[in-house]
């Protein structure tokens, strides 16, 4: 499965409140160590499918596995880091 799909179904394993978090993380650059964060503007009103989208088109994989398994994201949290 691709990157972008395993991703994809681990936001759409999130609660409607869970995945609102979630963007809430990714735009705040107060939770995201040494990686931008996108800015708000770009996910607002954003469904799973495009929140996945911009995250693809801001960060490498690399670092979006990093982000999914920092301290702050809210994945481990949720139990979905181990997927990604």
């Amino acid at each position: 499965m691709s990157d972008h799909k395993v991703l994809l179904k681990i936001l759409k394993q999130l609660s409607e409140e869970n995945f609102k978090e979630f963007k809430s993380y990714v735009t705040n650059e107060g939770f995201l160590e040494n990686f931008p964060a996108i800015p708000p503007f770009k996910l607002e009103n954003k469904n799973r499918v495009d929140t996945v989208t911009v995250m693809f088109q801001t960060y490498s994989v690399h670092t979006l596995k990093q982000l999914a398994n920092q301290n702050t994201s809210p994945l481990p949290r949720m139990g979905l880091q181990e997927n990604f």
